[in-house]
């Protein structure tokens, strides 16, 4: 059985005040092949980086890095064999009873809306999809968000899934996601982006926005 290795980020947060980000959503990048070779080069161009001065002890996370480190790693993005899906909801269209359920359930409802999308492309597929998520950095529980991504992951019994949470720090496939799920978001957000215009939107499978 081929397996398949998706890798989750999250954008915005998951408030509801005049303070809070407009949309809450996830991004994923999927590769369907060996990897390895896309491994060795987020390391080669790490160690690069550090020897024209730049530290990156806890890799790279494009909200924080400088326009030129950026620019690097968009370009490589660009070169390889990925395929990115967004889903954005739109908080400001949430329904009341969405509201009223609290930050918990908007995240679970974002992530089965995503991972539902993603179950349908391999619905007719001998593959098992490993699923690594970046840990959360929200003030509600860990422990409860976990066990709502396994719980709509369970939803989906026909596609087979590993679940696995990781730092983004400890994993480069994380960090494509992050700059992946940062254009779109900013491209959705402010237009005309050219991180999205000119590396993003040619690897994106799909950008789904639910509520509009």
């Amino acid at each position: 059985m081929k397996d398949i290795y998706i890798f989750a980020d999250e954008t915005g947060d998951l408030g509801y005040t005049e303070t809070s980000s407009e949309y809450f959503g996830f991004g994923t990048v999927t590769f369907e092949e060996n990897f390895a070779e896309s491994l060795w080069d987020g390391f080669r161009i790490r160690c690069e980086l550090e020897r024209q001065g730049h530290e990156l002890k806890g890799g790279f996370h494009a909200k924080d890095d400088k326009y030129s480190i950026k620019k690097e790693i968009f370009g490589l993005i660009s070169q390889m064999n990925l395929k990115y899906d967004f889903t954005f909801l739109t908080k400001a269209n949430a329904i009341p009873s969405v509201k009223s359920r609290g930050e918990l359930y908007l995240y679970k409802l974002a992530w089965f809306l995503h991972f539902k999308h993603l179950a349908k492309e391999y619905i007719h597929e001998q593959v098992q999809l490993v699923v690594i998520v970046a840990d959360i950095q929200t003030n509600a529980k860990k422990r409860d968000l976990r066990a709502a991504l396994r719980d709509v992951a369970d939803q989906f019994p026909h596609v087979q899934t590993s679940l696995i949470i990781w730092s983004s720090q400890s994993s480069w496939g994380l960090q494509i996601a992050d700059y992946g799920v940062w254009a779109a978001q900013r491209n959705l957000v402010q237009g005309n982006c050219e991180y999205w215009n000119e590396h993003v939107s040619k690897l994106t499978r799909s950008n789904f926005k639910p509520w509009g």
